[in-house]
């Protein structure tokens, strides 16, 4: 005991035992030994079956490895101490246990055998390791065919707390068991249980005589209470096992495989140029495209979103890129791969939202219907707001009065620019709390798509500015009205203007999109002549919240047309 080095030689003195870790409090937990010994069982409880070889990285004084070698277990157990080697030889041998002073980092050929082993164990280890990426790298060459991971520490939810501290994000693991080709077949939180170690281990503290050593933990196990009680930080268990496929950020030279896979899938044309222009040269943020790959390095699933920015009218804050949800698929041949959480596209899914959208972006939106929806409820926090409704109207029927047609004149034109700037600044509080910025560097970016043919109308008072905007596309005898802003001093515009955009195009009929807010809004597209009926494919407006709470109601008084969608 007198050889372990701080902070080691003072946690053997405050605990009647030989673990090093946190414990799991439950209603008759008496002492902070009886919640190691219950945190012990859970961990060891994840591993089944026989004459398993088990590596354990970071033994401590050698408890765990005692217990897995006395369930039959052939474990070889790492430190890199050699006074803690020594403790764990005295106190903990077996015959089933190797003991080694060894850094992992190391490799010794002692230990180092790639493909050898059924399990590696992190018990409250991982923290200590620079880099995840290159621990589970690591693993994967160590482990045999389907062999697991298993690990248990304290993970930071509120990533501004990780400052000074060697305990990781929670996203940090989600995205770094991914790229090395795991997946988690296990994973509950236990913080609630695990905090009461906090309070016990200052208790303890207390008891010894005043000292540097002493004050120095004492102030960090303080920290450590108040990010526990806060939520700041917690305590998770994962399990993650070997597996053929891994989830990556697609580099852009493998867009064109990409956009391939995509044509094939879906049996529609689809450009590089098109790709590009949304995932690649989005002004408001990039290359948030992830891709799930196999055994040989080919694309299986795909799951990407592009940046749009969005305003909080509420709030004083700058307008936040937020993510909408574009394009996800997974090949036919990997479909059957897995079931919910294990399922490519699910993980890789997750693996999106852990690397662009925690403690990135406030929330992503999207539009899905049937499965998909089913599948984003049940496994990715996919939170449905409200079905989407669908807009069409007869352009000869529309309700255009003489005052109108004298009142507004309407012309196409190319840009955006200062006057459609002035509108939304003019008319956005109309429009709800949340709404996509349509400002010109946001809407010449969006009605750029190189595979799309855009008209855009604008309507001005004949002795004013302007008082409407809206972006169409031609579908045989009718258009699609993907995008409309009107001031809403001058709602009789939108049916000038409608009108207008349906004889230029030389079609029958007009459909849009229209969030349920603004009800003056909806309430002028029925007053001029809109019918409306649910969306035809069952479209659902959904939304996953990442940095703020937002519930239901709060995305309510999103607005949105189609063109806020991919769909236009």
């Amino acid at each position: 005991m007198e050889e372990l080095s701080f902070p080691f030689s003072v946690y053997r003195r405050i605990v009647k035992g030989h673990d090093l870790h946190f414990g799991y409090w439950d209603d008759d937990t008496a002492s902070l030994e009886d919640a190691q010994n219950n945190l012990t069982a859970l961990m060891l409880e994840r591993i089944q079956g026989e004459s398993l070889s088990v590596l354990d990285v970071g033994c401590g004084f050698g408890h765990f490895a005692q217990q897995l070698a006395l369930r039959g277990h052939r474990v070889t157990a790492l430190a890199p101490e050699p006074p803690m080697i020594r403790y764990a030889e005295t106190h903990c041998a077996h015959p089933k246990v190797t003991f080694l002073c060894e850094p992992f980092e190391g490799r010794h050929p002692s230990w180092w055998k790639p493909g050898s082993y059924d399990w590696i164990v992190f018990f409250e280890s991982t923290q200590y390791f620079p880099s995840l990426s290159d621990l589970f790298n690591a693993c994967r060459e160590l482990l045999r065919s389907n062999g697991r991971i298993l690990l248990c520490d304290e993970m930071i939810y509120e990533e501004d707390s990780a400052r000074e501290t060697a305990v990781k994000p929670k996203r940090a693991y989600t995205i770094s068991l991914a790229e090395a080709g795991f997946k988690i077949r296990h994973n509950k939180a236990i913080g609630p249980r695990t905090a009461p170690t906090c309070a016990a281990v200052l208790e303890r503290l207390s008891d010894l005589p005043p000292g540097e050593d002493r004050d120095r933990l004492a102030a960090g196990w303080h920290k450590q209470k108040r990010m526990h009680e806060s939520g700041a930080w917690g305590y998770e268990i994962i399990e993650a096992e070997k597996d053929a496929y891994c989830i990556r950020p697609c580099p852009q030279e493998d867009d064109p495989a990409l956009v391939d896979l995509f044509c094939r899938i879906f049996s529609v044309p689809r450009s590089i140029e098109h790709w590009r222009w949304k995932y690649r040269e989005c002004p408001f943020g990039r290359d948030a495209v992830a891709v799930c790959r196999d055994g040989e390095d080919r694309i299986v699933a795909n799951f990407s979103g592009y940046f749009v920015p969005v305003e909080d009218i509420e709030s004083d804050a700058t307008p936040a890129a937020v993510l909408q949800v574009g394009d996800t698929m997974t090949h036919p041949g990997v479909r059957h791969v897995g079931f919910g959480k294990t399922s490519v596209l699910v993980r890789t899914a997750l693996y999106f939202f852990a690397r662009y959208c925690d403690h990135q972006v406030p929330f992503v939106y999207g539009f899905n219907t049937g499965n998909i929806q089913k599948m984003g409820k049940l496994f990715l926090g996919y939170r449905p707001v409200y079905p989407v409704d669908e807009y069409t109207a007869a352009v000869d029927a529309l309700a255009v009065s003489k005052a109108s047609m004298l009142r507004y004149s309407c012309r196409s034109f190319e840009k955006f620019g200062p006057d459609h700037d002035a509108l939304y600044e003019r008319a956005k509080r109309a429009y709800g709390r949340f709404l996509v910025v349509r400002k010109s560097p946001y809407l010449n970016w969006r009605f750029a798509d190189p595979d799309r043919n855009y008209v855009k109308v604008e309507v001005r008072r004949r002795f004013g500015g302007l008082a409407a905007y809206m972006v169409a596309e031609k579908k045989s005898n009718g258009a699609v009205v993907g995008d409309f802003f009107v001031d809403p001093a001058h709602p009789q515009a939108l049916a000038r203007g409608f009108q207008w955009l349906g004889r230029a195009l030389g079609v029958h009929t007009l459909s849009l999109w229209l969030s349920k807010a603004p009800e003056w809004l909806t309430g002028e597209l029925r007053t001029i002549g809109f019918q409306h009926q649910p969306e035809p494919q069952g479209l659902w407006f959904v939304y996953v919240p990442f940095q703020r709470p937002l519930d239901t109601g709060d995305m309510h008084r999103f607005f949105f047309t189609r063109a806020d969608s991919d769909l236009f």
